[in-house]
């Protein structure tokens, strides 16, 4: 019996993915990304956009100024999250479909989704931010009224 297709188009804007990935030149890693939107490149190639949570929150905590460019939740605050959590509208990562697929059939791939309130205060914080400029700030915002290809 064939395993059923897998869609990465599926995977809806605001889902929270964990999954091994690759960063240039590093080992893999399990990492938790937010889902923003999908996008195909020039040459028909289909990405998830997302942006990296991440759990190493001292530079935020320290910085008020960078804080106030993420979104953050408690440990608990939402299923997501287990620890202390920051979602970086500075940090976007472009992620294969076909990688998502990889992990998908390898079970590597779990998701879950973020409270209503995530696209209220990923505005806030990409207006607060003090690291992305004008023009990638309204990029970022662009991709949120426009999330899928």
């Amino acid at each position: 019996m064939a395993a059923a297709r897998f869609d990465p188009f599926t995977i809806e804007p605001f889902s929270v993915i964990r999954l091994p990935y690759r960063f240039e030149g590093g080992h893999l890693l399990e990492k938790m990304f937010v889902v923003l939107g999908h996008r195909r490149d020039g040459l028909g190639e289909a990405y998830a956009i997302c942006l990296k949570a991440t759990s190493q929150i001292a530079v935020y905590q320290n910085n008020p100024g960078k804080m106030r460019g993420c979104v953050y939740y408690a440990a608990g605050q939402t299923t997501c999250f287990a620890v202390d959590t920051v979602v970086q509208p500075d940090n976007q990562i472009p992620i294969k479909h076909s990688a998502l697929a990889d992990a998908h059939f390898d079970g590597g791939l779990t998701r879950g989704t973020l409270p209503t309130e995530f696209a209220a205060q990923l505005r806030t914080a990409i207006a607060n931010s003090i690291t992305m400029s004008k023009a990638q700030k309204a990029r970022l915002l662009e991709l949120l009224d426009c999330p899928i290809d």
